[in-house]
């Protein structure tokens, strides 16, 4: 089943779909939350509503219900360092410093929004915001600070069963597209869903070897670099 949910901002809200992948069910959540630096407490309200709200009525359940939840988009949430600051961590490839401030980070930590979710490790450069058609963060009189805002985030729920639905990150990176304000981000998730049939489980691990190799030929899991 799928559901959508609008906010009150106009083009803030979110999608849901989900699916089931034998014993496992598992939700996808794609969501643009509110923007601007100061907006955290915001922020972490829409996560909320969109948790208590998505698939309300659904046959499905609640998000946090399934076994595997996968909650992608720009999710908006900025680095708490100043702007120069910023920049001499970018042009240093300084990725941990970068993401030591990163809003969202800080909120899971404190376990104010998104908790149970597990991000792969961020080795590029923020993807927003930049002049559209160039690889130049923002020159406008706004001059917004970079900012890790696009993320792909995985949560899984522990169930008693034989064997519990288990993700892996294979790869995370950007892509280069210059057609907007924000770069994309690409991850590559390795899940292994709940199978109490021997038979079934041995050719689902069949299946997903092949489908991995087939991403893999394509490139698909090299990861990103800025």
């Amino acid at each position: 089943g799928g559901a959508g949910l609008p906010a009150p901002a106009g083009n803030k809200g979110g999608v849901g779909a989900s699916v089931s992948v034998y014993e496992s069910r598992v939700c996808f959540v794609s969501a643009h939350l509110a923007a601007h630096d100061r907006e955290v407490d915001r922020r972490n309200a829409d996560y909320h509503d969109l948790v208590q709200n998505l698939l309300r009525g659904a046959r499905c359940g609640h998000v946090l219900a399934h076994d595997c939840v996968v909650w992608t988009g720009d999710l908006n949430y900025r680095l708490d360092l100043p702007r120069d600051d910023i920049f001499r961590h970018i042009a240093q490839q300084e990725w941990p410093q970068l993401m030591a401030a990163d809003q969202l980070l800080a909120q899971m930590r404190e376990g104010r929004a998104f908790v149970g979710f597990r991000e792969a490790g961020v080795r590029f450069e923020p993807t927003f915001k930049y002049d559209p058609g160039t690889q130049t963060y923002d020159t406008s009189k706004k001059m917004r600070s970079p900012a890790y805002c696009d993320r792909v985030l995985w949560r899984t729920r522990t169930r008693p069963a034989p064997t519990p639905t288990t993700v892996q990150c294979a790869s995370y990176g950007r892509r280069e597209v210059l057609s907007s304000d924000h770069r994309p981000v690409v991850a590559v998730l390795d899940m292994e869903p709940t199978i109490e049939d021997a038979d079934a489980k041995l050719a689902a691990a069949e299946a997903a070897r092949g489908l991995l190799d087939a991403v893999r030929d394509r490139g698909g899991t090299t990861p990103i670099r800025p």
